[in-house]
């Protein structure tokens, strides 16, 4: 319930913020029956493999400057778009924020 209340704080004081006349963009959308749900690290990592089918982490490779390397690359967070539901880690803002955006606008980039 504590981060509905910031999140509507939040919004409030953006759209405060909105109100002149003179802007040149202004963009409103509702999202109707969304859920967030907060877990630790490992509970994410069962949900999105329960979701997805796929595993919550991988291993990257890439080239730099000529040389192979690699990076593990792991599950931070998720939108699921078949029960409107965000799923993030507590007080991983940039996570939970990047999904919001997924629950207002979609997909915006390429699936892994």
């Amino acid at each position: 319930m504590r981060l509905g209340a910031i999140v509507l704080a939040s919004v409030v004081l953006v759209a405060g913020c909105a109100e002149s006349k003179d802007d040149r963009y202004y963009e409103t959308h509702e999202i109707k029956n969304l859920t967030v749900i907060l877990l630790d690290d490992q509970a994410l990592q069962r949900r999105w493999r329960y979701v997805s089918g796929q595993p919550a982490s991988k291993t990257i490779k890439f080239t730099v400057a000529g040389s192979q390397m690699s990076m593990s690359d792991t599950v931070k967070g998720f939108f699921d778009y078949k029960t409107n539901t965000i799923y993030c880690t507590k007080d991983n803002f940039d996570v939970c924020g990047h999904e919001l955006f997924h629950a207002l606008k979609g997909r915006f980039h390429e699936e892994r």
